[in-house]
């Protein structure tokens, strides 16, 4: 089993793909990537919310449940 896997790392997992071909549903223009500097002091509750902030409570209540 140990050799098996070897001989995949060393085939570069070329038989095994990092996003299978039926999950890739978002265009990459659709995606969002969210970049925060590690060095930077947040508020996990601020950083989380923001998204729902103009969609009302019920919507960041139902979340948090």
């Amino acid at each position: 089993m140990i050799e098996v896997m070897f001989a995949i790392r060393k085939d570069g997992f070329k038989d095994h793909p990092v996003i299978p071909e039926g999950l890739d549903l978002v265009d990459e223009e659709d995606q969002f990537t969210h970049m925060l500097p590690l060095d930077d002091e947040y508020n996990p509750e601020d950083v989380l919310s923001k998204p729902w902030r103009g969609r009302g409570d019920s919507a960041w209540l139902h979340l948090t449940r």
